[in-house]
């Protein structure tokens, strides 16, 4: 195992910002620093997926990085869930990541 590094998997809710996007567009490595390792779809797995592997709705991300860069990661993966009038995420909305 690399010093620092964990991993750690994430649903994807149909309405994460990364549905119908490739990991090219993502670019959670960029952004985060985060490196998606795997995703698992209807039970088969994606190893190293490439730049052009699309997310859909229910895939499982896995992802390898320190603990910052997986926060950012589940962060930029969350949907933004809004309650009108009020700024900011609604109370008690959760990361959608597993554990």
């Amino acid at each position: 195992m690399i010093e620092g590094a964990t991993t750690d998997t994430f649903y994807l809710a149909p309405e994460s910002p990364a549905v119908g996007r490739t990991l090219h567009q993502l670019d959670l490595r960029g952004r985060t620093r985060a490196l998606v390792i795997a995703v698992v779809r209807e039970g088969k797995h994606y190893l190293s997926p490439e730049p052009d592997f699309e997310f859909r709705p229910g895939d499982i991300l896995v992802l390898v990085g320190d603990h910052a860069a997986l926060e950012a990661a589940f962060t930029a993966l969350t949907p933004e869930t809004r309650v009108p009038g009020a700024r900011g995420a609604s109370p008690g909305a959760g990361t959608g990541h597993e554990r």
